[in-house]
C-alpha cells in the first residue's frame, strides 16, 4: 500500500465502514489497511484502537468475513523464478543454497508457493491451464 495513495484516498479518522470500503482498493485485508493508516497518522493511538477493537468484534481480526478478491501477486518473484528455471536451478537448489527446507522456503514468500514441476507432466501446481514444462513456478498459495 503505497503511502501516497494511501494518503490520496483515505480521510483522516477513517471509521470502519471507510476501512472495510477501502481495503478493496489495495487488496488487503481490513486490518492491514487499519494498520497502515495508523502507522500513516491518519488515525491517532485511539481511533487505531477503536477501529481494531470494531473490526474485532466483526470478525475481521481472524478472517475477512466477505473474503477477500484475488490477491495481489509478486511479479518480480514470478520473473527470478522464471530467469532461475532458464538455467536450470529447481526450487530445492535455491533452498538449498538459502540452507532451508523447500517448504520453509514456500513459507517465507508470503503467500507464494514455490511448486517444483517435472517436464512434461501436467501438474496441480501449474499455472491455470498450463502444461509443464518443468522447473520452478510461483503460484499464489
Amino acid at each position: 500500500m503505497p503511502a501516497a495513495s494511501v494518503l490520496g484516498h483515505m480521510p483522516a479518522g477513517a471509521r470502519v465502514d471507510q476501512i472495510i470500503e477501502g481495503k478493496t482498493n489495495w487488496k488487503v485485508s481490513a486490518m492491514a489497511l487499519t494498520y497502515r493508516i495508523h502507522d500513516l497518522g491518519l488515525l491517532t493511538d485511539w481511533q487505531y484502537r477503536s477501529a481494531c477493537a470494531e473490526l474485532s468484534t466483526r470478525g475481521y481480526r481472524t478472517g475477512e468475513p466477505a473474503g477477500m478478491r484475488k490477491r495481489e501477486t509478486l511479479q518480480v518473484l514470478v520473473k527470478v523464478f522464471r530467469a532461475l528455471k532458464s538455467k536450470g536451478m529447481r526450487a530445492s537448489d535455491v533452498a538449498q543454497q538459502l540452507g532451508i527446507t523447500t517448504s520453509e522456503m514456500s513459507n517465507l514468500l508470503f503467500g507464494q508457493m514455490i511448486t517444483a514441476l517435472e517436464g512434461g507432466a501436467e501438474s496441480t501446481g501449474s499455472p491455470k491451464g498450463s502444461r509443464a514444462r518443468g522447473g520452478l513456478y510461483a503460484v499464489p498459495s
